[in-house]
């Protein structure tokens, strides 16, 4: 085992992703928004500037710094700047401002949404496609003349019915297996190599020995952690032993053993298994605490098995397939009824169908196709939130959120308490002697049927009680 640096560098300076996680969460309190009741950054003593994230946009390198700072201002109190920090080179979504994501910046900004998927827009244009050949077809052939489409507009408000019921549950699914993953999978490893860090700074902190252990320990963590984002990809790079191995998070010698490995993120926690039975072995760890590390151990394996189990198991084919079938069958219905109104509402010899009756129509053929196919567009982004896309995981982020929680965790642990003594208060001669002779009355008083369920409470609130119970066992009914 090498004593790794890990936990030794300044994060107080670090620009990873938690600083500008924490900037951005800082600026959605105090930052400027339309139709808000809040005050202004000067009432509370701030400067406007200092409370503007970098958003995702690119600067004029003409323009001077004042009117940058202007240009901000007036996006942040117009309501047009989500201010979205993205993890760097990805896709991935670190934070965004909800005051101006609900008032007018969804107008203004359409990265990490579902108006950046390219296949809806492809859709969209074959149903246009599609559309415009039933319209041209029916004016050239007049195939539509004096044809009833109540039948058909029935059809298709049935359609939208089922569909939008079976979308909503199958949206709701796709999120609660997200949060899941996040919350149950990803966070519980989180809190559990957090307690672990924890509880080997408050008990190896002594010796250079016991401090190499707890480093080696916390480090096996924040490796399975590190290694859970690689192993939800589906395999992991050599830029990315690369990586670990300039962080100090992994060593040559693991590298080796975690490339015949199939899953990779478990291995630390067996790493840590041992260092711990080892450490308890040759009294470095006091065995009263054996319970604690290894239950958090296995609850970091558990926490790695299912996240891959939510990643490699998708929802069932069929319940997919339906889903999916219904809603391409429904806009091509969508497709085929406009297109059939169109060449009805221009043929002159049909009664009862005008080209103004196209204008409520036509929106309705660009919106209600799109809104069904987004929700399939968010089933997919939602299946594997490893992926380095907008709805993924930002693992920069919970990595350096995770390294800073062990680095706190060791730093306030590791200041001493001022003025505070903690003493170990010794039994008193006299209570020791007293006390015994009390409980023998009590039991002599409770020794009888009807007050069994006394003497049972007794014992859980007082422990020579108990000793008594036990001493006299025999003598009680």
């Amino acid at each position: 085992m090498d004593n790794s640096p890990l936990l030794h560098q300044n994060h107080a300076s670090s620009s990873g992703g938690w600083e500008r996680l924490q900037q951005t969460c800082n600026n959605n309190i105090h930052r400027h928004a339309i139709f808000r009741g809040r005050g202004s950054g000067s009432e509370k003593g701030q400067n406007v500037d200092d409370l503007v994230d970098d958003y995702d946009g690119v600067d004029d390198p003409n323009l001077t710094q004042q009117k940058r700072r202007n240009r901000r201002t007036c996006r942040q109190l117009c309501g047009c700047d989500p201010a979205i920090v993205r993890r760097r080179n990805t896709h991935q979504i670190v934070g965004y401002s909800v005051d101006a994501l609900i008032s007018f910046g969804f107008l203004t900004n359409t990265k990490g949404t579902l108006c950046r998927t390219r296949f809806l827009w492809i859709q969209t244009l074959i149903i246009f496609a599609v559309m415009s050949l039933i319209f041209i077809l029916g004016i050239e052939t007049k195939v539509f003349h004096g044809m009833s489409t109540t039948a058909l507009y029935h059809l298709i408000v049935f359609m939208n019915g089922l569909c939008t019921f079976l979308l909503s549950l199958f949206i709701s699914l796709s999120l609660s297996r997200w949060w899941s993953l996040r919350y149950d999978c990803v966070g519980d490893l989180f809190k559990s190599i957090a307690e672990t860090a924890m509880l080997a700074s408050s008990y190896l902190s002594n010796t250079e020995e016991k401090i190499r252990v707890r480093d080696q320990l916390v480090r096996y963590g924040i490796l399975s952690f590190s290694l859970l984002f690689e192993d939800g990809r589906g395999s992991v790079s050599n830029s990315c032993y690369l990586r670990l191995k300039q962080q100090g998070i992994c060593t040559v010698q693991e590298e080796k053993i975690l490339r015949h490995i199939a899953v990779k993120a478990e291995v630390p926690n067996i790493w840590a298994m041992q260092l711990i039975t080892r450490s308890i072995e040759n009294g470095i760890l006091p065995s009263a605490i054996r319970y604690d590390l290894h239950s958090r151990c296995l609850r970091q394996r558990s926490a790695v098995i299912n996240a891959l189990t939510y990643v490699q198991t998708p929802l069932p084919l069929m319940y997919v397939h339906l889903i999916t079938t219904l809603v391409k069958i429904t806009i091509f219905f969508w497709a085929c009824y406009t297109g059939i109104m169109c060449a009805q509402a221009f043929d002159e010899n049909t009664i009862g169908t005008e080209p103004a009756d196209l204008w409520t129509l036509i929106p309705l053929q660009i919106f209600v196709p799109t809104v069904f196919q987004s929700a399939l567009e968010l089933h997919r982004k939602l299946q594997n939130p490893f992926l380095a896309n907008s709805m993924g995981f930002p693992e920069d982020t919970l990595i350096d959120a995770l390294t800073r929680e062990c680095h706190d965790i060791q730093t306030a642990l590791s200041l001493e308490l001022g003025g505070i003594e903690v003493r170990k208060e010794e039994p008193s001669i006299n209570t020791e002697k007293k006390q015994p002779l009390e409980t023998k009355k009590q039991l002599q008083r409770l020794n009888k049927p009807e007050k069994k369920h006394q003497i049972r409470k007794m014992t859980k609130q007082d422990p020579f009680i108990k000793l008594e119970v036990e001493k006299n066992a025999d003598n009680v009914v």
